[in-house]
């Protein structure tokens, strides 16, 4: 499922590139199932694993503005610290996650696939 940022509206994803299996290791599934019983018991309705104070998706602005912003602003000691070719969107961390997987020697159909891109071969 994917959020249509417009409506707000869950949809079916509009590829089959697009809906895709990631590893993740069994401490980390552990701790998401616990955070998302957490988030049932609390109330919130969708079962989201992340979501705003109510139960609703979060929206990517509060996203950047309340969480990703103070998290640079940390990691160089201010905002206003940080060097241009690090200020990146959270967006961006796709593109870095691609350029570290080739990095590492991973096959391009991989990465490709990890990103959900449709391939044609």
């Amino acid at each position: 499922m994917q959020l249509n940022s417009d409506t707000r509206e869950l949809a079916e994803v509009k590829t089959k590139a697009a809906r895709r299996t990631i590893d993740l290791s069994a401490e980390l599934v552990g701790e998401l199932r616990a955070h998302r019983a957490r988030m049932l018991a609390e109330g919130h309705p969708h079962g989201f694993v992340f979501c705003d104070t109510v139960g609703n998706p979060l929206h990517g602005s509060n996203v950047a503005s309340r969480s990703w912003k103070p998290l640079k602003a940390r990691a160089f000691g201010s905002a206003d610290g940080i060097p241009a070719q690090l200020d990146v969107r959270f967006h961006d961390l796709r593109h870095t996650t691609a350029t570290l997987m080739f990095a590492a020697g991973v096959q391009p159909l991989v990465v490709s696939r990890r990103l959900g891109l449709s391939v044609t071969v």
